[in-house]
């Protein structure tokens, strides 16, 4: 079956768009046509623009997990880990500007 072709007026009755608005989605690529005087938009161009247009349902934003709570040993545990680090980064540092 030969698809029914519509004139850009005729589509932008379809899509509730202007004429200006089928012509701007038909120079970008966004929706399909066949070339000619006037040029003509198959029913299937229709659908295969409204089904990429159309919005997907979004997930809900994702809960974030509670912040934990760090126990008083635990915090100085950390605290003293991010000591020894600072000092091996400016041992290293110091190291590279004496090499």
């Amino acid at each position: 079956m030969i698809p029914k072709q519509l004139s850009e007026a005729e589509a932008a009755v379809v899509l509730n768009l202007t004429v200006s608005q089928v012509r701007r989605l038909r120079h970008k690529g966004k929706l399909g046509y066949t070339p000619g005087r006037p040029p003509r938009i198959g029913e299937d161009d229709i659908e295969a623009y409204l089904r990429a247009v159309k919005r997907r349902p979004t997930l809900p934003p994702p809960t974030e997990p509670p912040t934990p709570v760090i126990e008083k040993d635990s915090y100085a545990d950390i605290q003293r880990r991010v000591r020894e680090k600072r000092l091996k980064l400016r041992l290293r540092s110091s190291q590279r500007s004496l090499g």
